[in-house]
């Protein structure tokens, strides 16, 4: 938290980091927090199983949630954030003929915390074939539009926990 404070310009749309290392607010703060973690066991969740997530993925297609179903696919594909995928645009998502059961799939991010940190980069992919459809009806559109529709921030935390329900 001290690191993100201290760069907090470079994380949101603040004009101004925080510089909060030295107050005494923090290190009551700080020494609260280690005494809690001492006292707290954390079960880390398990992690889904690509099986799981198609599974998630087919459900999620009959049930009509195509664009919270083509989400989660290219976070998965991706392993990438969800908040890095919602942030794609038509023309960062290209799909190639499908060989041998898969359709390779170049996603390339130019927004979000990934490429904050680390500047623009591709994810060269593979997608099943059975899901090449979905990606495809995703993908349509102008190359300049967004592939989910988000007014606002806010509007893409929405997206992000409808997300993370689904799962």
């Amino acid at each position: 938290a001290l690191g993100a404070l201290a760069h907090l310009s470079e994380y949101t749309t603040s004009p101004a980091d925080l510089p909060v290392a030295h107050t005494a607010v923090w290190k009551d703060a700080l020494r609260a927090a280690k005494r809690q973690a001492k006292e707290f066991r954390c079960r880390p969740a398990r992690p889904a199983t690509c099986a799981e997530v198609f599974e998630t993925v087919r459900r999620l297609q009959a049930a009509q949630q195509t664009a919270i179903a083509g989400q989660i696919l290219l976070a998965w594909l991706t392993a990438a954030r969800v908040g890095c995928v919602l942030q794609l645009q038509v023309r960062n998502v290209t799909l190639h003929q499908v060989a041998a059961g898969v359709a390779p799939v170049d996603i390339q991010f130019c927004r979000g915390k990934g490429v904050k940190l680390r500047g623009p980069y591709t994810v060269h992919t593979a997608c099943p074939a059975e899901f090449l459809p979905l990606l495809q009806q995703v993908s349509a559109g102008r190359p300049a539009q967004w592939l989910w529709a988000a007014e606002s921030p806010m509007h893409r935390s929405v997206m992000g926990r409808a997300v993370l329900s689904a799962l």
